[in-house]
């Protein structure tokens, strides 16, 4: 969780305090502390906040002290979402991947790869379809090939010559 500090002020200033949240009657405590942030800048402050419940709007009030005993004082509704639900596959000697479980290709590309597949079928069963028929040369002749013109000659390569 992260807690945006911003420094409206004319000189370096450090924050150090405490966050506070309650939530189903549980209270949670967690230190807060930021480096130098120069005037007129901002920072974001890091909370290392574990068991912090997640999913849930949650009130929290956090308290800095800055400068020569300045405080400043935030409350307001914190929402942490929950992480997605992951797995881990070991992929080699030390390298593991981490991805979504569940289906993480959207639906229209599932759909689009089936259509395509069955576009696919549909052109090779028409291609084959068209080699088995017969043609019509080949109906009307009873053979595939040209037959020999009238007074032509055979060369030695099997070529008609006139």
């Amino acid at each position: 969780m992260n807690i945006l500090l911003r420094n409206t002020g004319q000189t370096f200033t450090g924050a150090r305090g405490h966050m506070s949240c309650t939530a189903a009657g549980r209270g949670y405590t967690y230190t807060v502390a930021a480096g130098t942030v120069l005037p007129h800048g901002q920072a974001e402050i890091p909370v290392n906040a574990p068991g912090f419940p997640k999913g849930r709007a949650v009130p929290c009030t956090v308290l800095l002290g800055y400068g020569h005993s300045l405080t400043v004082r935030w409350a307001g509704t914190v929402t942490v979402p929950a992480p997605p639900s992951t797995r881990t596959y070991h992929t080699g000697s030390g390298v593991y991947a981490v991805v979504p479980s569940g289906s993480s290709v959207p639906l229209w590309v599932i759909v689009l790869i089936i259509v395509c597949v069955l576009a696919l079928a549909v052109m090779a069963v028409l291609l084959w379809k068209l080699r088995r028929r017969p043609d019509r040369e080949t109906a009307e002749h009873g053979s595939r090939h040209r037959q020999p013109r009238e007074g032509a000659t055979e060369s030695r390569k099997g070529r008609n010559l006139l």
